[in-house]
């Protein structure tokens, strides 16, 4: 339910991610596979790893910006369920001076959300193998993704709040993934085992 005007109002239609990306990623993923294993026969580590990046990434949309509201005029009367109320968190740091189960949850969620992504990025693309990098396309990444939040409640087709804590807890996701993948590189020697160029 979403909060317009003082009046809760019951989506028609949900657009999920099932419908929109699920079609677009398998295909995308054999195409990949069929690429790697006809390119590199014997690289079939690669195009594993490459599959469970893009499957993260679905997770991720199907996280963050799905599911799609569509609503037409069907309002809910005496509601208490949640609404969008503003579009912007209004003091994204108070989750640290009033900490709570739910902020700590929400906080900690944040983080591990990116800590994939700043694991896979070096390693399956050499030229974001420094922190530098992680740590700016991390943030462009988190800034898409809150963004695409503000556009979508903006035009009521979801109830999330484009939050700068959010911004900040993803980055530092992005920054300890990027830690584990040169612990996990200088153990195991992941970069030469897919060969990486």
């Amino acid at each position: 339910m979403i909060l317009i005007d003082g009046e809760f109002y019951a989506p028609d239609l949900f657009l999920n991610t099932i419908l929109l990306f699920f079609p677009i990623f398998v295909g995308f993923i054999l195409l990949i596979i069929w690429k790697l294993a006809k390119k590199q026969k014997q690289n079939w580590l690669k195009a594993i790893l490459f599959t469970f990046f893009l499957i993260y990434l679905y997770k991720l949309a199907d996280y963050t910006i799905f599911p799609i509201s569509i609503i037409n005029s069907t309002i809910i009367e005496n509601s208490s369920s949640y609404g969008t109320g503003y579009m912007f968190e209004k003091n994204p740091f108070e989750l640290l001076s009033t900490l709570t189960y739910y902020s700590a949850y929400n906080l900690l969620g944040n983080i591990l959300l990116f800590v994939p992504y700043g694991f896979f990025v070096p390693l399956l693309f050499s030229s974001f193998n420094n922190l530098k990098r992680i740590f700016f396309s991390s943030f462009i990444f988190s800034i898409f993704i809150e963004t695409t939040q503000l556009i979508l409640n903006y035009f009521y087709l979801g109830n999330r709040v484009f939050d700068v804590m959010d911004l900040v807890t993803n980055v530092l996701g992005g920054v300890i993934g990027f830690y584990l993948f040169k612990i996990c590189n200088k153990l195991l020697e992941l970069e030469n085992s897919i060969e990486i160029k």
